[in-house]
């Protein structure tokens, strides 16, 4: 008969050590994850998830990625790297050479198209049409205010600290919108990831690192 504590070392061994969360901005995802990181870490008392903001754009930040992949801090064989990064004010052509080159070299990519605020939305509301980058600050607070979460004088801006803690009990409805939106343009004929206005795959990391605190705990 195996011992409790004997199967929860294997099975400590059987995951990954690391994931390592590589973004192009220092202020907007670096925030979330690093609150998302926090509150998983406390949990499962142990340090797994390891993050690096850039500043660099789209395809330069994949050429980051494979270049910490390469190097002797990364295991291949437990580590795992993920990509996190908008389409934002980026030629087209960038974006859509950033995931490619991403899946060519089986880093996970977390995009959002236009912005990275567009997760934050789809904890609201499901939506299918195209939205600038600019407006979505301010369908954010109108959410945010609407939703009863922020004061009416609330406004949002890029390095709020506290979207995570403010949007956890709506990650559920985030996931599913997104999921949403992904499989809405499977059906259609847009082969260009820069022309999947809106688009968001957030939830697949969000989701991963939800899957990670559980075998852990």
């Amino acid at each position: 008969m195996i011992r409790r504590s004997s199967l929860k070392k294997w099975r400590e061994r059987s995951v990954i050590s690391k994931i390592f969360i590589f973004s192009e901005w220092t202020k907007t995802e670096p925030n979330y994850f690093k609150s998302m990181k926090d509150d998983i870490e406390s949990q499962i008392r142990r340090k797994i998830i390891k993050l690096d903001w850039t500043a660099m754009n789209t395809i330069s930040l994949v050429n980051h990625v494979i270049d910490y992949m390469n190097s002797p801090k990364f295991v291949r064989w437990i580590d795992e790297a993920r990509a996190v990064f908008d389409r934002d004010s980026f030629p087209k052509s960038d974006f859509n050479d950033a995931i490619f080159l991403a899946k060519k070299e089986w880093i996970n990519v977390a995009y959002s198209n236009e912005c990275f605020e567009l997760w934050y939305i789809l904890h609201f509301q499901y939506r299918n049409t195209s939205m600038h980058r600019n407006d979505c600050a301010s369908k954010l607070t109108e959410e945010l205010i609407k939703n009863w979460l922020v004061s009416k004088s609330y406004k949002y801006k890029k390095n709020d600290r506290e979207m995570y803690q403010l949007l956890s009990l709506r990650q559920g409805d985030a996931i599913r919108n997104s999921k949403k939106l992904i499989d809405m343009h499977k059906k259609d004929w847009i082969t260009s990831y820069s022309d999947k206005n809106p688009s968001n795959t957030v939830y697949e990391l969000v989701e991963h690192l939800n899957k990670l605190k559980k075998q852990f705990i």
